[in-house]
């Protein structure tokens, strides 16, 4: 990195040779013009590395922008470099929308101190509130600048910033109700203390801003520059441009809706930003941008065109509304991929027919049933939108809030519902007539509406479905012959499509909902749906037999998945997709999972350390995922997805996070703590908390749970947390030691025999009799905290677990491991203070049989074995 490259990247000629204010403000003042407060690595399928020479590649020399954990990272070198004394901060943003600070650090600024002075440099905040000048640490004091008057307020340690805006002259007024232009005069920005921060502080931040669903990077795309007189700012498809004081005290504020095409002119014209990827513009609280503008308007020919139908269309009648809506329930999948491939869904009538008719793409209801709606009236039908409340069968209960979308038809004097937007075994074939009480046989089984008090209900009667041995099976018990679903209620009061926009931008960011938890696909065929739920493809047969409809069930690999969308749902995605099926968890499938029968009605010690040697016994300590082209994450759904239903293991952030949330649901008292692995190849413990354990208070005494070390370290009891006490188990002696609150764990190991003497230099052996395993505080942590590591130790060259295949599984009487192509079986007190270790070498056609008969685990993509030689021993 050189000084003087940066000062070309900024057009900065003045001196640097005293570092004083005037010469840092002029420096500043260049960096916030010419370097972007901006996301746009994120919708562009960039990870965002907080590395300081990765960050000054990306802002100096691809001549790109960053957030504050780039922006200010870079500066904080570039001060420092010229002898300015440097301290980063961490803050707390203010998120208007709930009135209040984040709970966690959010954001990085500068601490310069100067002459007996101290100031804050923060050029990562961006927009109106970026500031221009290095504001002085004092509280209560105006201090007047260009983009308005910033003031710090000071409590208990504590320090605010905030901002005082001047009024704002909109001069396109059809857009200033837009979140963008705020009304307030005094807006909050962010808390911070004074406590020194350290960069690696921030990694678990950076992580979770780019990856988080309900982040607002993930959900804006975001580009801000300074400029001369003003900011301007590009969120989503929206450019807006702000002068400031253009006139007393008042703001002129430009906003434009940009078309597709002009983006990445504007990024290129206005930000002076030349992107390397495909950009995905994303604002789902923004309105819908326009139409590629030569698109063409809406027709019904091409539409027809679309869902295939070639038939009459001149009378508004039954006939032909049952014709076009079966049309397009075959030919228009229900689907939710545009939020699993970081699109957002615009609930705009032709941004929906673009994506459907155009790109031949499906939809959720309330894009389906809204083009539907759009072509009935068209062809000139009576036809109405409206609200439905679907039913919960886990809750069992139908929603407090609409969420569904269907139509109305009347014809001739009859009203009919019709909705194509609810898709696999519950879409319906035809047009319901609206009679309460009346059974309404297809195809699918048999339609029912009830009218009660103005409330109309819909249900279907359901067939039993065959499921043959071969299909994977993964999901729940088939209901038998007669059993009743519940599908949604409504009333009859009609809807305008605007009513749904609230609710079209909190299904796509809202983590609780089901469409976030699963990535859907599903199109009606002639003989019965097809459905694509994560990597699980079902094809059904509507009445196989007389009362039975067939079921093939089939889990596909990720590079299936491409390929199946495009042969079974003629569906090709411009981004990649990640797909995901998270169901809800239960403690019962947990306790299935690992064989325990026991009692949970007491939070005692006993009850804890029979879950604890269940769940070790029964869930093996692995990297596999690593190994097989998997990704690691902490997602609890995930996590419980992979080891209790998928019967696989996991390493300590996957192991412990889940008895943590068991044992919470028990009732324990529980905390994760964060600890640093003993490394004795370098006789040190490591620099990086890489290592999550669960604390458990019990009757007032405190015990380390930690079920996600394995091998001959994994402990078999909980640990009472007292320093200097010996605590015998099967694996060995235990003990805790405790200095100036930092706690270390070590073990003494016995004598060990190995009847193949070729491996008794082994280096999986481990030498010493007395081994150290980790240190920790008892500060606690959150799994947030673990998000960068998790990361770094499955993509890292320098890790671990990139450089060895890892499975290990507590038994009865010791331990067994593979690793690599090592399988290792380790009996504990053998002899009298003596294991037996027995070591056997695996050709590459054994260990995936090994894995299953020693492991119970089948992988369901191929494994590749590796071991290098390195500081891990069994």
């Amino acid at each position: 990195m050189d000084i003087k490259e940066y000062f070309d990247r900024i057009s900065y000629r003045g001196s640097h040779n005293k570092p004083d204010l005037a010469t840092m403000s002029d420096i500043f003042q260049h960096h916030i013009q010419a370097v972007p407060f901006e996301n746009l690595s994120i919708h562009c399928g960039e990870r965002i590395e907080l590395n300081l020479e990765a960050t000054y590649n990306k802002i100096v020399k691809k001549k790109r922008g960053g957030w504050c954990m780039e922006n200010n990272y870079l500066l904080s070198w570039v001060l420092k470099t010229l002898g300015y004394d440097i301290t980063l901060l961490g803050a707390k943003v203010y998120i208007p929308e709930f009135d209040t600070y984040a709970e966690e650090i959010d954001h990085l600024l500068l601490q310069v101190r100067l002459d007996g002075k101290s100031y804050i440099v923060d050029g990562g905040f961006g927009m109106p509130y970026q500031l221009w000048q290095p504001m002085e640490l004092i509280s209560g004091t105006d201090q007047p600048q260009t983009p308005g008057v910033f003031r710090f307020q000071e409590e208990s340690g504590t320090w605010y910033l905030e901002k005082v805006k001047r009024k704002q002259w909109v001069l396109n007024q059809s857009t200033s109700t837009s979140q963008s232009v705020e009304n307030e005069v005094c807006r909050r920005i962010y808390l911070f203390t004074l406590q020194p921060r350290d960069i690696e502080e921030f990694r678990g931040c950076n992580a979770h801003l780019q990856t988080a669903p309900d982040s607002l990077f993930v959900t804006k795309s975001i580009c801000s520059l300074q400029t001369a007189d003003g900011v301007r700012a590009l969120v989503g498809w929206k450019l807006t441009e702000v002068k400031y004081n253009y006139r007393d005290n008042m703001d002129l504020v430009e906003i434009r809706i940009l078309a597709d095409e002009e983006i990445e002119k504007t990024l290129k014209e206005k930000f002076n930003i030349t992107l390397d990827k495909k950009f995905l513009w994303v604002s789902p609280f923004g309105k819908a941008h326009p139409v590629h503008s030569t698109a063409g308007k809406m027709n019904i020919q091409e539409y027809f065109g679309r869902i295939s139908y070639n038939k009459p269309h001149k009378d508004a009648d039954l006939q032909t509304l049952t014709a076009i809506f079966q049309h397009h329930i075959q030919t228009i999948p229900f689907e939710n991929l545009s939020m699993h491939c970081g699109e957002a869904i615009e609930l705009d009538l032709q941004s929906t027919y673009n994506k459907i008719v155009r790109k031949k793409r499906g939809g959720w209801c309330l894009e389906i049933n809204h083009l539907l709606f759009w072509a009935l009236q068209e062809l000139g039908y009576e036809v109405c939108i409206l609200g439905a409340n679907s039913y919960e069968p886990a809750e069992k209960g139908y929603t407090a809030e609409i969420n569904h979308i269907l139509l109305k038809v009347v014809i001739q004097g009859d009203s009919y519902i019709v909705d194509a937007g609810f898709g696999g075994a519950y879409q319906m074939w035809q047009p319901l007539m609206l009679i309460s009480g009346k059974d309404q046989p297809q195809v699918p089984g048999i339609f029912h509406l009830m009218e009660d008090d103005g409330t109309w209900y819909l249900e279907k009667v359901k067939r039993k479905h065959y499921i043959p041995e071969h299909s994977n099976s993964d999901i729940p018990d088939t209901p038998e012959l007669g059993n009743i679903r519940k599908m949604y209620r409504f009333t009859l009061k009609p809807r305008h499509i605007d009513d749904f926009q609230e609710l079209n931008a909190y299904l796509q960011v809202s983590p609780d909902n089901l469409l976030r938890k699963k990535s859907i696909c599903t199109l009606q065929t002639s003989n019965g749906p097809l459905a694509l739920v994560g990597w699980t493809f079902t094809d059904m047969k509507y009445k196989y037999t007389e009362d039975m409809d067939l079921v093939n069930i089939t889990t596909l690999t990720d590079e299936e998945v491409e390929k199946t969308l495009k042969e079974k749902f003629n569906i090709v995605l411009e981004n990649k997709l990640v797909p995901v099926n998270v169901r809800e968890m239960n403690l019962e499938e947990y306790f299935a999972r690992t064989g325990y029968k026991g009692s949970t009605e007491k939070q005692d010690l006993e009850t804890l350390t029979d879950i604890f040697q269940h769940h070790i016994r029964a869930v093996p300590f692995e990297n596999l995922s690593i190994h097989c082209g998997e990704k690691i994450t902490l997602e609890l759904e995930h996590v419980y997805n992979k080891i209790v239903r998928r019967k696989r293991g996991g390493w300590c952030m996957e192991n412990n996070q889940l008895l943590g949330w068991v044992l919470k649901g028990l009732g324990y008292d529980t905390s994760f703590l964060g600890a640093y692995v003993f490394n004795p190849h370098q006789n040190a413990y490591a620099t990086l908390m890489t290592h999550l354990v669960v604390k458990v208070v019990i009757d007032g005494k405190a015990y380390v749970v930690d079920g996600g070390f394995g091998v001959s370290y994994q402990m078999w009891q909980p640990m009472e947390l007292v320093s200097g006490k010996d605590q015998p188990q099967a694996p060995g002696v235990f003990r805790f030691t405790e200095k100036n609150g930092v706690w270390y764990l070590e073990k003494m190991r016995r004598k060990q025999y190995i009847p193949n003497q070729s491996f008794s230099n082994s280096d999986l052996l481990e030498k010493k009799e007395c081994r150290k395993v980790y240190m920790f505080s008892l500060e606690p942590r959150t799994v947030e905290d673990f998000r960068f590591q998790c990361t770094y130790l499955q993509t890292s060259p320098d890790s671990l677990f990139t450089k060895k295949s890892i499975c290990t599984l507590q038994t009865t009487d010791g331990f067994r491991a593979l690793i690599g192509w090592t399988l290792t079986e380790t009996t504990y007190n053998y002899k009298e203070n003596m294991d037996l270790v027995e070591f056997v070498t695996l050709e590459d056609e054994e260990v995936e049989k090994t894995l299953k008969e020693k492991f119970n685990i089948t992988l369901e993509r191929k494994l590749v074995p590796i071991n290098v030689k390195g500081s891990y021993t069994i």
